[in-house]
């Protein structure tokens, strides 16, 4: 509901997904949760681990989202938990 506190590259990464039928957003998000561990964001995901890291890699590209911080790695797993908690904000 409150589209000025959305990160805007994860809104073009979200964007780009629907596109192209990607999931990098997903993948983003599975590797957060792991604990940024290629191997069980893969078990989670059911793809290979080099999977995971290309994945990670056209993240990078496209989102400019620095994934070695702490802080935006929280705020990066927050909203797309939001995201996914809440997908009828979406639309709002």
């Amino acid at each position: 509901r409150h589209p000025e506190l959305r990160h805007p590259a994860l809104a073009e990464l979200i964007a780009q997904d629907e596109r192209n039928g990607t999931s990098l957003a997903a993948s983003l998000l599975a590797w957060l949760e792991a604990q940024q561990n290629v191997q069980t964001a893969a078990g989670r995901l059911h793809v290979h681990p080099n999977t995971v890291r290309y994945r990670l890699r056209r993240v990078r590209e496209i989102a400019p989202i620095d994934l070695d911080d702490s802080d935006q790695r929280l705020v990066t797993w927050l909203e797309l938990r939001l995201r996914e908690l809440l997908p009828a904000a979406d639309a709002a």
